[in-house]
C-alpha cells in the first residue's frame, strides 16, 4: 500500500498545505540536542542498511526524498483525512515506507523506536507532519553522514549561506568539516530567508543537501550528463532551473591572451586562433514557499568537440 508512494514519478502535482517550514528555527523535536544526536545517529546505524546499499544506487533520488509533497502524501495515507495525528505504530510504517528496517519484536529494538518517537513528537503521544518530516531528514542525513566519514578520500566542498530579512543580513562560508552542523541547524527566527550555495558536491554530499533543504533530487540526476540544456521546471510548489555554464579553459584563456597582445603590433601576421571550452552545471532550487534558495555548482570539465 505505502510502497507505490516512493517510486511515482515527482513531476506529479500533490497538493498540500501551507505548514511551517523546519528552518525557521521553530521546534521541530530531532533538529535539536546532543542527546538527540547520540539517538538519532544509533537508530540511523541500526536501521539504514538498506538505505546506504541505495546511496550508490539507481534507486538512491526516490529513496532519499524528503520533499513536502511525498511526506505530505504518505502522512495523509497512514493518518487519514482527519485532524488526527500519527501514533507510535503509524510512525514505524511511515519509516518502513522510507526502506528503514525496523526491528520492533525484540525489548532493545521497541525501546529504541520509541525513544526516537517520543524525541520526534516533542514528547507528545501523537505527532504531526513537520515532525514526521523531520525525523525523516534527521535520521535519512545521519545514515549519509556516516557513510562520508567512511570514506578515506572525502572530497573537499566549499559554499557559502546567507540568511536574509528586511532589516538583518548573516554570512558565512562553509566548509566540509562545518558541512554536518551547517545541514542541520535552521536559521534563525528573525531570518525570513535563507540562500545556500555549494560548489562540486560529490554524490553523497548531494544526496544530503537534497534531505536537508527539501530538493527534488531527481533533478540533480542531470549533474552527471555528457552536456545539458537550460531546462527550468516545477515540482509540487518549487522552482528548479538548470543552467549550463560555459568558460575558456585556463590554457586558451593564457592563449587568447597572448594572441590580443601581439596582434596590436601593425607587422604582427593575422592568424586564426583554437580555444577550447570547459562547462559545468548551475542547479538552482527555490521553494514555492519563497523562504529558500538553493544553488549548486558542479566541476568544470571539458566536453568533447569543443574546439573553435
Amino acid at each position: 500500500m505505502l510502497e507505490p508512494l516512493l517510486s511515482e514519478d515527482p513531476t506529479r502535482h500533490v497538493g498540500h498545505p501551507k505548514e511551517a517550514c523546519p528552518t525557521t528555527g521553530a521546534k521541530v523535536g530531532l533538529l535539536h540536542g546532543d542527546r538527540c544526536d547520540e539517538l538519532v545517529a544509533q537508530a540511523a546505524a541500526q536501521w539504514g542498511s538498506a538505505l546506504i546499499a541505495a546511496a550508490s544506487s539507481s534507486q538512491r533520488y526516490a529513496m532519499f526524498d524528503c520533499t513536502r509533497p511525498r511526506t505530505q502524501q504518505l502522512f495523509k495515507v497512514l493518518v487519514g483525512d482527519g485532524d488526527g495525528g500519527m501514533d507510535l505504530d503509524m510512525f514505524r510504517k511511515g519509516l518502513e515506507a522510507h526502506s528503514f528496517q525496523i526491528e520492533a519484536s525484540s525489548p532493545e529494538g521497541k525501546r529504541l523506536l520509541r525513544a526516537v518517537f517520543k524525541v520526534a513528537a516533542n514528547e507528545k503521544d501523537m505527532m504531526d507532519v513537520t515532525e514526521f518530516r523531520a525525523a525523516l531528514q534527521r535520521l535519512k542525513l545521519h545514515v549519509l553522514f556516516q557513510q562520508m566519514q567512511s570514506r578515506t578520500h572525502r572530497k573537499q566542498v566549499e559554499g557559502c549561506c546567507l540568511d536574509w530579512s528586511p532589516v538583518d543580513l548573516y554570512s558565512k562560508l562553509v566548509k566540509s568539516e562545518d558541512l554536518y552542523d551547517h545541514l542541520l541547524t535552521p536559521r534563525a527566527q528573525q531570518f525570513t530567508m535563507r540562500w545556500a550555495h555549494y560548489t562540486e558536491p560529490d554524490e553523497y554530499t548531494l544526496l544530503s543537501l537534497g534531505v536537508s533543504h527539501q530538493l527534488h533530487l531527481r533533478a540533480l540526476g542531470f549533474y552527471n550528463s555528457e552536456q545539458g540544456e537550460t531546462n527550468m521546471w516545477v515540482r509540487g510548489d518549487d522552482y528548479n532551473m538548470l543552467v549550463p555554464l560555459f568558460r575558456l579553459t585556463e590554457a586558451s584563456r593564457a592563449l587568447l591572451q597572448k594572441h590580443e597582445a601581439e596582434s596590436r603590433s601593425a607587422s604582427a601576421p593575422q592568424r586564426r586562433v583554437v580555444v577550447e571550452l570547459e562547462w559545468a552545471q548551475l542547479y538552482i532550487f527555490m521553494s514555492g514557499q519563497q523562504d529558500s534558495i538553493v544553488t549548486t555548482r558542479s566541476a568544470w570539465r571539458v566536453p568533447r568537440d569543443t574546439q573553435h
